[in-house]
């Protein structure tokens, strides 16, 4: 199929990076066709890609530090008495530059491809080259004398990006910090079960038949006035919430309550997200209860159960949650919720995401600080930030606050239904379901710390015999 391709400078994004980051000897664009339109955006690029050497370059480095000369990369190849210079703008914004060359005088320069380049200038320290380069840029020369090297470079950015960058970052913090509390998925149907009486349950469809029962019961409700009563002498009872549109994060977590009448009589129940998939049935779930070391108490407790339940980010429909009884079992369910943005910080064997997130973001103020801004970059058109901004809402307050630059260079940017319906045969899912490890059950919140103990979180917590 023909894929279209990106406006303007975005165009060349992905081309420059590739170059920039490996020394790309060959590019590779399109699909089954080539990329269509904006070729004049990439014109001059292709056309002194082509007139390079086909030879490994070397990666130039600077005389002073590397963090002020970003975002440039140079490299050069002497070949044939000759030698070749590229320069990438790996930046969303343009950037001038200044090169300073060793070479013999009256060195001469020549463009490749179709571009036109300022000439050299002749100072008393050696040849000196000023030039302007665009957004996601490339420029390539060949000199008419071999072993010519770029001993230094210096780099001019409009002063607003490093505060467009910081100010981006902050962004990215204020979102990750409600990721400490995240809301729930608010599209459950009659979480808390306050909807309904007997065996009437808004929002819910569920089994019926000989030795199964649902109700609402209201004599012992985890909050509000009623919880849900399930109970099987021995068939497979299953419990099925009316179907929502599956959030889009890759992430669900089935956190809810539950007791049971005798803690010595554990029912098989399975915590389970059913969804309708391209291929058929998705079903996943977290067994609890009985033979799985998650047992259910006799009361509430002070922690409700959670199911890690990954979801495809895509391709699903009509999802659902679902409580599966497996066997004869009696159990109270109440204040159900669906988590699309919960992060892993209750499991011991795991890294916390959270906390690596938080290393990553502090790791972008230091880049910024180091004014390394094509390193901050990356951070902030990377995975995290780009994931945190499109799912997670923005804190408004506080980022009204953000100190934000008087004027800004452009960058490339690149319902649930309600009834008592039942149904009288479950799910063929509730059924032949495919095994998944067992759930996990949340830690409480940490506590506050001072800024002095999140710092040693981050050093290490042994030192090494070297």
């Amino acid at each position: 199929l023909a894929q279209i391709s990106p406006a303007l400078e975005h165009n060349r994004r992905r081309f420059v990076h590739a170059i920039a980051q490996h020394d790309s000897r060959v590019l590779i664009d399109g699909g089954w066709m080539l990329s269509l339109g904006q070729e004049q955006s990439t014109r001059e690029l292709l056309a002194a890609f082509r007139s390079l050497p086909n030879r490994p370059f070397e990666t130039v480095k600077p005389a002073g530090a590397e963090a002020n000369r970003q975002p440039l990369t140079v490299r050069r190849l002497t070949l044939g008495g000759r030698t070749f210079l590229y320069i990438v703008n790996d930046f969303p914004w343009p950037v001038t530059a200044e090169l300073e060359l060793l070479a013999p005088p009256n060195v001469q320069l020549r463009p490749l491809g179709e571009r036109r380049l300022p000439a050299l200038a002749q100072t008393p320290a050696g040849p000196r080259w000023m030039l302007n380069l665009a957004p996601y840029d490339f420029i390539a020369v060949e000199l008419n004398a071999p072993n010519v090297s770029v001993r230094d470079w210096s780099v001019r950015i409009d002063p607003s990006v490093p505060l467009r960058l910081r100010t981006e970052v902050r962004q990215v913090r204020a979102r990750a910090n409600l990721l400490v509390n995240p809301p729930p998925y608010d599209a459950v149907p009659n979480p808390g079960f306050e909807e309904g009486v007997g065996g009437q349950v808004p929002g819910w469809v569920f089994a019926r038949g000989d030795g199964v029962s649902v109700e609402l019961d209201a004599s012992d409700p985890h909050r509000g006035q009623q919880s849900l009563h399930i109970k099987s002498d021995g068939p497979v009872l299953w419990v099925r919430s009316e179907p929502m549109t599956p959030p889009r994060t890759g992430r669900g977590f089935v956190m809810v309550w539950l007791r049971v009448r005798d803690a010595g009589k554990q029912p098989p129940l399975r915590l389970a997200l059913e969804a309708r998939a391209p291929d058929g049935t998705f079903y996943r779930f977290n067994p609890v209860g009985a033979g799985t070391g998650f047992d259910v108490g006799d009361d509430w407790g002070s922690k409700p159960y959670l199911a890690p339940l990954d979801l495809p980010v895509e391709g699903l429909s009509q999802l659902r949650i679902g409580f599966d009884l497996m066997g004869p079992g009696e159990l109270w369910i109440d204040d159900v919720q669906l988590h699309h943005l919960y992060f892993h910080d209750f499991d011991a064997s795991k890294p916390s995401e959270r906390t690596e997130l938080r290393k990553q973001i502090a790791g972008a103020d230091y880049l910024l600080d180091e004014n390394r801004l094509g390193d901050c970059l990356h951070f902030v058109d990377g995975y995290w930030a780009r994931y945190l901004n499109l799912h997670v809402p923005a804190p408004a307050s506080r980022l009204a606050t953000e100190p934000m630059p008087e004027s800004e260079p452009s960058r490339s940017a690149g319902t649930a239904t309600s009834g008592g319906s039942v149904a009288t045969t479950p799910p063929a899912a509730a059924v032949e379901p495919t095994p998944e490890p067992p759930a996990e059950k949340p830690t409480a919140p940490a506590a506050r710390t001072s800024r002095w103990d999140r710092m040693k979180e981050y050093l290490p917590k042994k030192l090494l015999p070297f």
